[in-house]
């Protein structure tokens, strides 16, 4: 029988609700009725449902970082294709998760070019998945992307300040890097300053530094190896 636990989130207004039980046909039901493009985002691991809601500050933080991604991928000749929250899901694996930010890097870019829909049947998972933290831990969505092969997961606590490239290790786990995968040429540092950078300038601001910090800074790491 599914049981159910509210909980309201304490920072920014933010809340999740939490439903378990719930088999995987269960979880697609109520997916697809809730539908995609809404500000709640679904979580789905190991018969539990977890409904989360965003703040203004948790968005902006999360485009933020997705313009990072797609601005040092542009200035290092690595193709990409975004697709934001969509749902990624396997009832193979049972799970189902919406990312705050999702991509596609290289090969995978070129596979998933235009606006086609998501089949992991098919298809690969995304190289990076963001997951900003504001008001609930990220942990299960990272087992779920574990479980379906997303190499690479940023994550960053907001109350906390903190960030880490979360990289997928042979069992699914993740383990914390000072550097990811997709984009070697950044380091943690990097990313901090850079949001913290945002937060001073405001989003049009930093958009136009940060190009300028990506070709001053980020190209000549790549070139010198």
């Amino acid at each position: 029988m599914a049981t159910a636990t509210a909980e309201t989130g304490a920072v920014g207004g933010e809340r999740h609700f939490v439903l378990d039980g719930i088999d995987y046909d269960g979880y697609v039901a109520i997916n697809d009725a809730i539908g995609e493009g809404r500000n709640v985002r679904v979580v789905y691991v190991d018969g539990r449902v977890t409904f989360l809601t965003a703040s203004r500050r948790h968005e902006w933080l999360s485009r933020r970082l997705a313009e990072l991604v797609k601005a040092v991928a542009s200035a290092t000749g690595i193709r990409w294709e975004d697709a934001g929250s969509a749902t990624f899901r396997s009832r193979d694996h049972a799970v189902g998760v919406e990312g705050d930010e999702t991509f596609y890097l290289g090969e995978h870019a070129e596979l998933m070019r235009g606006s086609i829909n998501i089949d992991l049947s098919s298809q690969p998972p995304p190289d990076i998945a963001i997951e900003v933290e504001v008001s609930h831990p990220a942990d299960d969505a990272l087992l779920v992307y574990g479980r379906l092969g997303v190499p690479e997961v940023w994550r960053f606590d907001v109350e906390d300040w903190t960030f880490s490239f979360c990289l997928r290790c042979e069992d699914g786990s993740y383990r914390s890097s000072n550097r990811g995968l997709a984009l070697p040429w950044l380091e943690t540092k990097d990313v901090l300053d850079q949001l913290r950078l945002a937060e001073a300038l405001g989003a049009d601001e930093w958009s136009i530094q940060l190009r300028e910090w990506v070709r001053t800074t980020i190209v000549p790491r790549m070139t010198e190896g």
